[in-house]
């Protein structure tokens, strides 16, 4: 069975790290190699890669989002797999602002 790449962004209210945390564990359950971060504080990234019908179970999954998340856009492009992947991580944010606003709410 050949494997799949999902580059996924996803436009909504977040609160925290919840939604990145919530992903991770779902993608090592799944066995999904990739990565998550924060571009904005409105805007989540993520790329997938693994076999498709998991991929689809996480691209669903985050369609959703998970408690205390509501998504506005959701965009995902379907690729083939490049397998630069071994693990699945959370990726620092993008937007130093971002991160300095998420640090203030966490302490």
């Amino acid at each position: 069975m050949k494997k799949a790449r999902a580059h996924v962004i996803i436009t909504g209210i977040f609160r925290g790290f919840f939604i990145r945390s919530a992903v991770k564990t779902k993608a090592k359950f799944l066995g999904v190699s990739g990565w998550i971060r924060s571009n904005t504080e409105s805007e989540t990234e993520a790329v997938f890669e693994g076999f498709r019908e998991d991929l689809e179970e996480i691209v669903d999954f985050l369609r959703k989002g998970p408690n205390n998340v509501v998504v506005y856009n959701f965009d995902v492009k379907w690729e083939d797999a490049t397998e630069e992947f071994r693990d699945f991580e959370i990726r620092p944010t993008t937007n130093f602002q971002v991160a300095i606003g998420q640090a203030k709410k966490a302490s």
